[in-house]
């Protein structure tokens, strides 16, 4: 008789959640699983990053960019600064399938200095989108959130003023119920006017998609503003509640001072509409 004998293998633990560098490019790449992950990036604002996936802990140097593509479950996912942002930031964040929270906090006190370009993309399912914004100066920063399918709710939040600097915001809502507020606002929640220099922008197209929609831009500007302010609300189809406000800090009218292009547009269906002043509605 052969007697046979097992021997135990060495133990392999695989991460669910794992973040690896490109030791050519130095892109880092965060990837999730179909599990509920938990993932946090901190931004040290001079091209380091600190990474936490689940329970996997990374630090990375001369980090180029990031991705984060959370894939299934219903996931966690932020992105913040702890220092002035010197350096810039190409972040993408794909949220994937299941009901997600995404929070992009590029504020707390922390101001950005370089440049920005963002695409978050909150995927299927019922999602929820903080974004929030500190002073920007002299650079530009742009982010375009894609809420597609579900009952999504985004909250942009502005903190700073703009100074030599562009701020530019595309949204769509895609298919669903979607709730999107732009705001100027403290730390506290409490109104905050913005200044926004003769060097700057703010250029924003809030688009609601299909299904109906409540879009909030309120956007209060310093009395000094003299720069420019784009912002283009269009609700799309479906019976929405838009509004378009941006106000002086008496809050009784337009900013006098600032070169100002805004358009509400309510789509098709059966729309109710705010707005300040004498800014261009249609279909509402």
């Amino acid at each position: 008789m052969i007697s046979k004998q097992l021997e135990q293998l060495e133990r392999r633990d695989c991460p669910s959640c794992t973040a690896v560098q490109s030791a050519v490019t130095g892109a880092v790449t965060v990837r999730g699983d179909n599990a509920a992950n938990v993932i946090e990036v901190v931004d040290h604002g001079d091209a380091t990053a600190d990474v936490s996936c689940d329970a996997n802990d990374y630090s990375f140097t001369d980090v180029s960019r990031v991705t984060v593509s959370a894939r299934g479950g219903n996931d966690t996912v932020t992105y913040s600064t702890d220092a002035d942002l010197g350096e810039e930031l190409i972040l993408k964040i794909d949220l994937g399938t299941g009901n997600d929270l995404g929070v992009v906090n590029l504020s707390d006190g922390n101001a950005i200095n370089a440049g920005v370009h963002a695409d978050i993309i909150a995927g299927s399912g019922n999602d929820d989108v903080d974004v929030s914004i500190g002073a920007i100066t002299e650079t530009d920063v742009v982010m375009d959130i894609d809420l597609s399918s579900g009952d999504d709710v985004l909250g942009v939040f502005v903190d700073g003023d703009l100074v030599g600097a562009v701020l530019q915001v595309d949204v769509y809502g895609g298919a669903g119920h979607d709730r999107v507020d732009v705001v100027s606002q403290d730390a506290t929640g409490d109104p905050l006017p913005i200044g926004i220099d003769v060097d700057s922008l703010i250029d924003m197209i809030l688009e609601g998609g299909f299904g109906n929609d409540d879009i909030y831009f309120d956007v209060t500007a310093t009395d000094d503003s003299d720069g420019e302010a784009i912002i283009d609300v269009s609700g799309g189809r479906g019976n929405d509640i838009l509004a378009l406000l941006m106000f002086n800090e008496a809050g009784d009218g337009l900013p006098e001072s600032l070169v100002i292009d805004l358009l509400l547009d309510g789509g098709t269906g059966f729309n109710d509409c705010d707005v300040v002043g004498d800014t261009p509605v249609s279909f509402c």
